[in-house]
């Protein structure tokens, strides 16, 4: 495996040269810094070479300290980066003659000679750069010294505060990294762990550096020209363990882990960091170098090593975690020997088996993010099958696969759970009616939280995109044209531009432009559909009730201050695709029985009686007797008004007078 800051050799122009591994990027190309020539290019992988210490031919080329040393041009500063490409065309690969003016610590300030003047001069005039005194330029450059609390004696803290152990172990919270971090400070997609350069052995399953130290120095135990670097861990294939997602840096394609067995020396290790006298960085920041670094969120200290450099900061890769942010030199500490043993304890990964799904989204990375936080995996390490810098896993939660449920996202369309089935004693409103032998309720001990999703779709909707996948089934949000308030809907038939959809908390099904529907997103799926299709006993068996019984049963829908009644429910079972039901309305005296009342509405006179000569002969088969307006067959009570129909010149709605509750909606 490839990892960060490790030593390689590159081949470039027909050359090689010493370089030092930064990242790649998603072309699988890597960015190298050459250390002998100071700055990064970008190579193909195939290009690279490990340099292993093993073989006595690259003892030589790792021991070497870098030939590209850093220096600061004296009395100016530049007025804008943007400029720099503009210095770089007039000195880079030229012999110049310098002299350096001085040296404070790491930092040396020279002058250079350029077409027989001095270039600073040179620069000043051509507007590239500004003059400065030296004075000022060494206080800009240098860090700017720690200023300790009032409490505390200076340059002697114990610098993580935090009351627990357990608090002290996570820079962003016990597992859940990404809550906390904004885009700005996100390491770049391809960044991999850190790996010492500077170790005699390249054996990456050694878990102790061999150099010989000094020892009676502890902090400066690193020779003057060796950079303290990390060493990262690397997994056995075929190994199993259980694990922590620690952060997530670009979905299921790049996230790192923390080994659950590894807990409690992670914690001793934080317990230790705590105690330790900070020092400020002795040594120039590079890219590579391991220290200690001050997190924003909690103030406390943590291991990180610097991924980038700039004029008063670091671009920092918490190393334990696997998160990143820019730190400022002046919180940025020399690291104590005892804390480079330890390997990082957060490990880079991808999730195989990617290449089989089409590219994940953003919505899926970020339901991704939802799916591992705060939760322990199973975790099987398993063969490459991409890039060479990360290794592959296989995660599992509760024997289900994680590479199955990013399937599931991906393929499957967004649809609603059905509706709770009714039963006996059940409480509900009605909600929609077509007539007796179809209509749709909702039961009262959902309204409250119902009411509330609807406010929530009502907000989400205004700025949610449109709808992408147009199928039939798929779940969406739409606009009613009686009201305009947003409603959840599902598609049930397409033609062209057009959709045939139904609100699923209230069962009308109405005609609209596709360009109309919104996504709907997965808040809004966990509350099963609403509306319950029923048929009244007792009309299972009428052909064709009469025309005014959709207005009758719509006012007895309603008390007589126009409140939508509470029934209890009778349930006599599953007809075709609705629920046979009776509805009573036991607020008021007589009970309101609806069958009954429906009944005495829709069926002559003499037919009626017989029917209640019946229920009180306690028949078993009480429904209306034969007439003109009886069948003896059940007929197929899916054919209603409200229905759509299809034709070769698109959708056309039959004409129905039916009506559907929206009271709750215009309150609000």
């Amino acid at each position: 495996m490839l990892n960060a800051g490790c030593m390689v050799l590159v081949y470039l122009n027909r050359k090689y040269f010493r370089g030092r591994f930064v990242g790649a990027d998603a072309q699988e190309n890597a960015n190298i810094f050459l250390i002998d020539r100071g700055y990064t290019v970008t190579v193909e992988l195939a290009n690279i070479r490990i340099l292993d210490l093993a073989r006595k031919q690259s003892q030589l080329l790792l021991e070497t300290p870098p030939q590209a040393s850093e220096f600061i041009l004296n009395r100016c500063i530049i007025s804008h980066d943007a400029l720099l490409s503009k210095i770089q065309d007039e000195i880079a690969q030229h012999l110049l003659p310098f002299h350096i003016d001085d040296e404070v610590g790491s930092i040396k300030r020279i002058s250079l000679i350029y077409n027989g003047r001095d270039y600073a001069d040179h620069l000043v005039n051509s507007q590239i750069c500004q003059s400065i005194t030296a004075e000022k330029q060494m206080k800009y450059l240098m860090p700017k010294p720690v200023v300790a609390p009032i409490a505390r004696p200076i340059n002697k803290l114990n610098n993580n505060d935090g009351t627990t152990i357990r608090s002290s172990i996570n820079p962003l919270g016990i597992r859940n990294i990404n809550n906390y971090l904004n885009a700005g400070n996100k390491v770049p997609q391809n960044m991999p762990s850190y790996q010492p350069k500077i170790l005699p052995s390249m054996d990456f399953n050694s878990n102790r550096m061999q150099t010989s130290q000094p020892a009676n120095s502890e902090n400066n135990a690193i020779g003057s020209h060796l950079m303290p670097t990390f060493i990262s861990d690397t997994l056995l294939l075929h190994g199993r363990h259980q694990v922590y997602v620690s952060y997530v840096e670009d979905g299921p394609y790049m996230f790192s882990v923390q080994l659950k067995s590894s807990e409690q020396r992670m914690e001793q290790m934080m317990v230790e960091i705590a105690k330790t006298q900070l020092q400020q960085l002795s040594k120039k920041p590079a890219l590579g170098m391991a220290c200690l670094a001050r997190y924003s969120e909690d103030n406390r200290i943590y291991r990180a090593v610097i991924k980038s450099v700039y004029i008063d900061s670091c671009q920092m890769l918490f190393v334990d975690y696997g998160n990143s942010e820019k730190v400022l030199f002046n919180h940025i500490y020399d690291i104590p020997e005892q804390f480079l043993r330890l390997k990082t304890f957060a490990i880079r990964v991808s999730l195989a088996g990617l290449k089989q799904l089409p590219s994940v989204s953003d919505k899926v990375k970020s339901m991704f993010i939802d799916m591992v936080n705060d939760k322990e995996f199973d975790m099987l390490v398993v063969p490459p099958d991409g890039k060479a810098f990360v290794q592959y896993c296989e995660l599992s939660l509760n024997g289900q696969n994680m590479l199955d449920r990013l399937k599931d996202m991906i393929f499957d369309i967004p649809k609603f759970i059905e509706p709770i089935a009714l039963k006996d004693d059940d409480f509900v409103v009605i909600r929609y009616v077509d007539s007796p032998k179809l209509f749709c309720v909702q039961q009262t001990k959902n309204i409250k939280e119902y009411d509330a999703m609807m406010d929530r779709l009502c907000v989400y909707s205004m700025t949610a995109p449109t709808l992408q996948k147009i199928q039939n089934g798929v779940a969406c949000a739409a606009r009613y044209k009686n009201d305009s308030e947003w409603y959840r809907a599902e598609i049930v038939n397409l033609n062209d531009t057009k959709a045939l959809i139904q609100f699923v908390d209230y069962g009308i099904e109405v005609t609209t432009e596709v360009g109309t529907l919104k996504e709907i997103s997965n808040e809004f799926l966990a509350m099963p559909k609403q509306a319950v299709r029923c048929c009244l006993s007792g009309f299972e068996v009428i052909q064709t009730p009469s025309n005014s019984s959709q207005d009758q049963m719509e006012l007895l829908a309603e008390d007589s201050i126009g409140e939508r009644r509470n029934f209890r429910v009778k349930f006599f079972g599953n007809l075709h695709d609705t629920v046979l039901v009776n509805l009573i309305d036991e607020s008021q005296v007589p009970h309101l029985d609806l069958s009954k009342r429906m009944l005495q509405l829709s069926l002559p006179q003499k037919s009626f009686r017989q029917y209640e000569l019946r229920l009180q002969n306690k028949v078993p088969n009480s429904r209306p007797p034969n007439s003109s307006v009886v069948q003896s067959a059940v007929p197929n009570i899916n054919a209603s008004p409200i229905e759509k129909t299809f034709s070769d010149s698109g959708f056309h709605d039959s004409p129905s007078n039916s009506s559907w509750d929206t009271s709750k909606r215009e309150q609000r």
